[in-house]
């Protein structure tokens, strides 16, 4: 695999540059088999994000999916998906984005510069914080409020 920077510089990221023009709801359900949650009760937490881009467009969609569950004796009690959606254009995309060709097809796959990913995803996490916590609102997670953490862990898992 041939990787291709289009600069030796790592870009600086203008806010400016970064416009939020969609925010979708994909999925939001909560399920409680037979579970109470009390305030010092943990829950597992899983993350998935799918990025994909249109360079033309300068277009950048990323699908965030948390997954939250108190599980108790090995038993699932409490379990609750969120999926999001978010579209953004980025006046500057291409300076962002590294190139390899897989020499099996000879097709090009991108992938973001992480400058650029870590200023996308706190937008993303932060506002799926939010949205969570109005939605769970008067439900069996009423006041869950998603832990703050190094965001670059979420590249890191797309990356693998």
């Amino acid at each position: 695999m041939k990787s291709q920077e289009k600069s030796v510089k790592t870009p600086n990221v203008n806010p400016e540059a970064l416009h939020l023009t969609a925010v979708r709801i994909v999925k939001a359900q909560i399920e409680n088999t037979s579970g109470d949650l009390k305030k010092d009760d943990e829950l597992d937490l899983t993350f998935e994000t799918k990025t994909s881009f249109n360079i033309e467009r300068k277009y950048c969609s990323i699908l965030f999916t948390v997954d939250l569950a108190k599980i108790n004796q090995q038993v699932s009690e409490i379990q609750a998906t969120f999926t999001f959606g978010f579209d953004f254009i980025v006046d500057n995309l291409e300076d962002f984005l590294i190139s390899e060709e897989k020499e099996s097809s000879n097709n090009i796959v991108y992938k973001m510069h992480y400058v650029l990913g870590v200023s996308l995803m706190n937008i993303v996490y932060g506002t799926s914080r939010g949205i969570i916590l109005t939605r769970t609102a008067g439900t069996i997670l009423d006041g869950v409020i998603l832990p703050i953490f190094d965001i670059s862990s979420l590249l890191q898992q797309e990356a693998s």
